[in-house]
């Protein structure tokens, strides 16, 4: 996918997308409302390696999905989790089942205590 797909898709997702190669963190999507990334760099120390991971971080969602070895494409919805009513674990299973339609590969982490 290039970046103007991906720029199209963050104005429709509501989302911003960085690609994430080694340390270097890029914004992919041009709909950039708030710098996130700090919290794209703190959710890179806790994901799954070779995973695709959802992080609860600071109230917003992380999805983290491995392209190969080096590159990881990120995704920080909008919405946060203050905006959601429901239990997190029942968020993150539905972020990983139903939108990036993944099975027993998904894993959920969350810095909630």
């Amino acid at each position: 996918m290039n970046q103007s797909t991906f720029q199209l898709l963050g104005n429709v997702a509501s989302a911003d997308f960085y690609l994430c190669e080694g340390s270097d963190i890029t914004l992919i999507s041009d709909n950039n409302a708030y710098n996130m990334k700090a919290l794209v760099q703190e959710a890179l120390k806790l994901r799954v390696p070779n995973s695709l991971t959802v992080i609860d971080l600071n109230n917003f969602y992380v999805g983290m999905i491995p392209i190969d070895h080096n590159q990881i494409l990120t995704m920080i919805p909008h919405i946060n989790t203050t905006n959601i009513p429901f239990n997190y674990q029942e968020i993150t299973n539905f972020i990983g089942s139903r939108i990036f339609g993944v099975g027993k590969y998904f894993h959920s982490k969350s810095t909630r205590p």
